[in-house]
């Protein structure tokens, strides 16, 4: 009977101690180094645009404190992206925020003071942050996933206190047409050229950058 009884009580520790790890894993996101396979900002190492969109889709599948919106298409049919990052209730009352913020911008909406203090006590602080205007402004493209991903996992008192007190919005890169050059320059004319020596000819690279629209940008 003893046996038995051992034998059941081994069964449900593994039982739950499975569970628990399948709970883990469920809950598990790869931050940008595990999702790409390197350290954002490594050497020799920059993530193409599309690669970069595709961690975004990843991050708002796996985390209720992201919503990523298309808001229109380049020149070359490349998704322009928003972010948006807060706490989940925020996002999911996103529309009554943006009709807060509308009001607030122009008084002349705001029809009494009460009115107006309500707004102001309802109101979040919105945070735009605006990456890679030009296509050789990589590092601020590279960073915005680690940004994302720390919003999205950390549960620090200062990270919490960010989300329930403002709305990020997030422009990963302005250039997704320059963005999608910088990596293709880089590799060809820097990053192969004696693993680690700047090659002489880099100033060749700028031509492999001129976008579609406006030149050198």
């Amino acid at each position: 009977m003893g046996k038995i009884n051992f034998k059941l009580s081994a069964a449900i520790v593994i039982f739950t101690l499975s569970c628990y790890c399948s709970i883990l894993m469920a809950q598990h996101i790869k931050s940008p180094a595990e999702f790409f396979d390197h350290a954002m900002g490594a050497d020799y190492k920059l993530v193409p645009y599309d690669e970069l969109v595709g961690y975004y889709d990843y991050l708002m599948k796996h985390s209720e404190r992201i919503r990523v919106r298309e808001v229109g298409k380049t020149t070359e049919g490349r998704p322009m992206l928003l972010l948006e990052i807060s706490d989940p209730e925020t996002l999911n009352n996103i529309e009554k925020h943006q009709q807060v913020q509308q009001k607030i911008a122009d008084p002349r909406l705001i029809v009494s003071p009460e009115e107006k203090n309500r707004l102001i006590e309802e109101s979040k602080v919105v945070v735009w942050i605006n990456c890679q205007l030009h296509s050789t402004e990589c590092a601020s493209s590279q960073m915005a996933p680690e940004l994302a991903y720390e919003l999205a996992t950390l549960d620090s008192k200062e990270v919490m206190e960010i989300l329930n007190r403002v709305i990020i919005i997030l422009i990963p890169c302005a250039n997704p047409m320059g963005s999608r050059k910088s990596p293709n320059g880089t590799t060809e004319h820097w990053g192969m050229s004696g693993k680690g020596k700047v090659c002489p000819g880099f100033t060749t690279l700028m031509p492999a950058m001129i976008t579609t629209v406006t030149g050198i940008c």
